[in-house]
């Protein structure tokens, strides 16, 4: 008699695939931006202010620099995900300001949306989860039918500054649960979940005495500087690594994330030409990181200062540059400074033009008596987009003049 081989029951294996796919990665590729593509950011006071630090935007801008990508900052201080900030004069009129929200963002025809909420709404603990969570899979599922793809940020973990501040403990604990439930959205939505609950505000040893805000819950300038490295992370699109090593003993030149190109060696000094395939990140206010790494082995002993484009830059013994040098003020850092800079500006340009401080007499019921100067609202477009001409260039790197030279009487 042939034997029938055994099948599990038909709820075990539904069990074991349940299993298999909550193990496996969401998505098969890391985040990126298209060439083309409009990012809308959505949310409250975190989206708000980033639009004046610049530093997650410049961060992505970095991250693709031949591609044309236009964002738009549609963050409001204080929103929640009902869009009650957006009331102007009907706050306690929902549908009013939730459609509000959700025209503003659709208008601008996004193919990225970057939503952020939940750290307000967690100031209601448990009895408001529910009705917060409701609300949010509302929102998230009018957004997506812009079809545009979506990543949610979680709220940010309050930081724990000391007196004269209360502990923040009992209010993460809410936190975590919104987190959570955030989360879970994205992920049972198939969005891209970037948790800044869990995963930002952990700082290196060397950076621990820099807070990241100013009052446990909003950024300083250096918060969002982390902020920005923190997405790129995140999204499996990490900052590139810029890294050149030149070893004279055995004439070997080797380059990580540049060009390297006519080089020279003599007896005083090294030149070379470089291009980064991508911009460090701005420099980090209030902290000195040094993201690039030169390693020059076999010089003579003596005092070297390296000069990029004709300017001195740092000077230092030659055991330092065989160890391996640190740089942090460059000419390029320096470019990518200027980026974020004309992003703030053109940020700036964007806020008064779509939330013009007298709203109430150009559009609502005042427009009576200065509603003619609605017209002027259009005219912010073509300076808008001087900016973004400006940001195309800056984003791109350009090719340096790499020159280390011994020092005279330096020995």
């Amino acid at each position: 008699m042939r034997e029938t081989p055994h099948r599990p029951p038909r709820a075990c294996l539904t069990a074991l695939l349940l299993i298999i796919f909550a193990a496996a990665p969401l998505f098969a590729a890391p985040f990126e931006l298209r060439d083309g593509d409009r990012v809308a950011l959505v949310g409250n006071t975190l989206i708000e202010r980033e639009q004046r630090e610049g530093y997650v935007e410049t961060a992505l801008t970095l991250r693709w620099p031949n591609r044309n990508v236009t964002y738009r900052n549609f963050g409001w201080s204080g929103d929640d995900v009902f869009g009650t900030s957006r009331g102007v004069f009907e706050v306690n009129r929902r549908d009013v300001t939730f459609k509000r929200l959700i025209d503003a963002v659709a208008a601008f025809k996004p193919t990225v949306i970057v939503v952020g909420y939940g750290g307000n709404a967690a100031f209601a603990g448990d009895a408001g989860l529910k009705p917060f969570v409701a609300q949010f899979e509302r929102l998230i599922g009018e957004l997506a039918k812009t079809r545009a793809r979506l990543v949610i940020l979680s709220p940010l973990r309050l930081e724990k500054l000391g007196a004269p501040l209360p502990d923040p403990a009992e209010q993460n604990k809410r936190l975590t649960a919104y987190t959570g439930e955030i989360g879970r959205v994205a992920r049972e939505n198939r969005h891209r979940f970037v948790d800044l609950f869990n995963y930002f505000g952990r700082p290196s040893k060397t950076e621990r005495d820099v807070p990241l805000t100013s009052n446990s819950m909003h950024l300083t300038p250096y918060g969002y500087w982390r902020l920005g490295k923190s997405m790129l992370s995140q999204l499996e699109t990490p900052a590139a690594r810029w890294h050149i090593m030149i070893d004279l003993n055995k004439n070997k030149q080797e380059a990580d994330g540049a060009t390297l190109k006519a080089f020279k060696a003599t007896a005083q000094s090294v030149q070379f030409k470089s291009k980064a395939t991508h911009l460090p990140l701005p420099p980090a206010p209030h902290y000195d990181e040094k993201q690039r790494v030169i390693h020059i082995h076999g010089l003579k002993p003596g005092r070297y200062t390296l000069n990029i484009d004709g300017k001195a830059v740092t000077t230092r013994p030659a055991g330092d540059w065989s160890v391996g040098v640190r740089l942090n003020d460059t000419p390029d850092a320096q470019q990518a400074e200027q980026l974020r800079n004309t992003i703030v500006e053109k940020n700036e340009l964007f806020f008064h033009q779509w939330r013009p401080q007298n709203v109430t007499y150009l559009f609502l019921f005042r427009k009576h008596e200065q509603g003619q100067n609605a017209k002027e609202m259009p005219m912010f477009d073509p300076l808008i987009l001087a900016k973004e001409k400006q940001i195309a260039t800056l984003r791109v790197p350009v090719e340096r003049t790499y020159e280390l030279k011994r020092v005279k009487g330096g020995e």
